[in-house]
């Protein structure tokens, strides 16, 4: 009994001696993925000060240096907390917990938005038939034991394509000014008996850019100009559904300046001024297939 005692025991440790094994990129991957789908501490994957006399990676050096503040080492403690937790959480809406999940694959994420000198990776796995995946962010090797700076939730290329699709609608509907969008002039007409009373108002919008737009919104502003300085005594948000193209130029009334008294003599010089401002031209360039 006690020599069967033994080889179980020893199982044990051979066991758990390869299940924390992680000295390649693809266990280090396939040990995180276990150990945050289980209820053990995951933290053990992350990069810890006691790891800086291994480290290689001087950002990450320099970071761990900082953490003799008991505070900024709390808040990484606390922060890697989250991530576990929302990681897991994430788990449970993809149903991770209650289908077989099969380890796929480690790989090194290539991004040109990425910074050089760090290094994430994207481990994938299975669910069923569906293929998903995290990434370990800002990782290390530290001669054979890898550890990583964060993680982020499990998800899948499906949810990825919805989430890009909903950050180009939004983007598509924000603001737009371009360069080369201007006024280049303004002109008007008076009352015949009534010099204070604009009678129409146009003002002349060129188009310089390279892109066609269809809807344009902008501010006008008139001032009256004084001794003591300039006073707003109009001020309108336009928009105009129109299409211009590139080189186009657009005469556009302002209708709410039709009979304006503006209090000042408009035929004499100098008594007034106006300016206008691109507040919105869509399409934006680069998402005409969306709506605006």
């Amino acid at each position: 009994m006690i020599k069967y005692n033994f080889y179980v025991i020893l199982v044990f440790i051979l066991f758990v001696s390869c299940m924390d094994r992680r000295d390649t990129m693809d266990k280090f991957g396939e040990y995180s993925l276990r150990l945050l789908n289980s209820e053990s501490d995951a933290r053990e994957i992350y990069i810890m000060p006691k790891d800086s006399i291994r480290t290689k990676n001087n950002t990450l050096l320099n970071w761990m240096n900082s953490l003799n503040d008991k505070a900024k080492f709390s808040n990484y403690i606390e922060s890697q907390s989250k991530e576990i937790s929302a990681w897991r959480e994430k788990s449970l809406s993809l149903n991770i917990k209650q289908n077989t999940v099969k380890y796929l694959r480690t790989e090194i994420e290539t991004d040109k938005n990425l910074d050089s000198k760090q290094t994430n990776l994207r481990v994938f796995f299975l669910i069923g038939n569906k293929e998903h995946f995290f990434n370990l962010i800002d990782v290390d090797s530290l001669d054979k034991k890898w550890v990583t700076y964060r993680i982020s939730k499990p998800t899948n290329q499906e949810e990825v394509e919805i989430f890009k699709r909903q950050m180009r609608e939004k983007s598509a509907k924000e603001p737009y000014i371009p360069w080369g969008l201007n006024f280049t002039f303004g002109n008007w007409k008076y009352k015949y008996a009534d010099t204070k009373t604009f009678s129409i108002f146009f003002v002349t919008l060129k188009n310089s850019t390279l892109n066609d737009f269809k809807r344009i919104k902008f501010r006008i502003v008139i001032y009256q100009t004084t001794n003591s300085g300039k006073i707003e005594v109009f001020s309108k948000v336009v928009e105009k559904t129109e299409t211009i193209y590139p080189g186009d130029i657009l005469r556009i009334e302002i209708l709410e300046l039709r009979d304006f008294y503006l209090g000042v003599n408009i035929a004499e010089k100098n008594t007034f001024e106006w300016t206008g401002e691109i507040l919105d031209a869509k399409p934006k360039p680069g998402f005409e297939d969306l709506a605006f």
